[in-house]
């Protein structure tokens, strides 16, 4: 991705200006970043509340549990998104979905697992490892200046 094509002013920010820049940028993305959300969240649902017709009547709550859980890996569909509309790139709901397994690599074992319940910011530090490909000394370097001053 090229900085000249960056569509948005990249300067330093408070917290409430970055979370009105991210609502106005998902206002802006919003039917392909919703198509993409249901596209991947709806047939998992509908997998997962169909197995709510075999289990029996004490084990009803393991699909919403498991929905739950499974959160985190249908929110990189959005966050892929959302960082191309950053750069201008006009991706379609379908080559979001069709890039979606690839945003899979990197990371996903740890937040469904000890990440998951541990991080608060989770959602805040998904971008360094999906976009940034970041890891070990420099994933912490960037979470920690990320996460400074209660941004979370």
């Amino acid at each position: 991705m090229r900085l000249e094509h960056l569509q948005l002013d990249l300067r330093p920010r408070s917290n409430w200006q970055a979370i009105d820049l991210g609502y106005s940028l998902l206002r802006r993305n919003a039917a392909k970043t919703y198509a993409v959300w249901w596209a991947l969240w709806g047939p998992l649902t509908l997998l997962l509340l169909g197995l709510l017709l075999l289990l029996p009547p004490q084990w009803s709550w393991l699909p919403m549990l498991t929905l739950w859980w499974l959160k985190p890996l249908i929110e990189r569909g959005v966050v892929y998104v959302l960082s191309r509309a950053v750069f201008g790139e006009d991706l379609s709901w379908r080559e979001a979905v069709r890039a979606w397994p690839s945003q899979l690599a990197g990371g996903w074992l740890r937040v469904l697992t000890w990440w998951r319940p541990l991080v608060i910011g989770r959602g805040l530090y998904q971008p360094i490892w999906q976009l940034e490909g970041a890891r070990g000394a420099f994933a912490r370097q960037r979470r920690k200046a990320l996460g400074r001053r209660g941004v979370y």
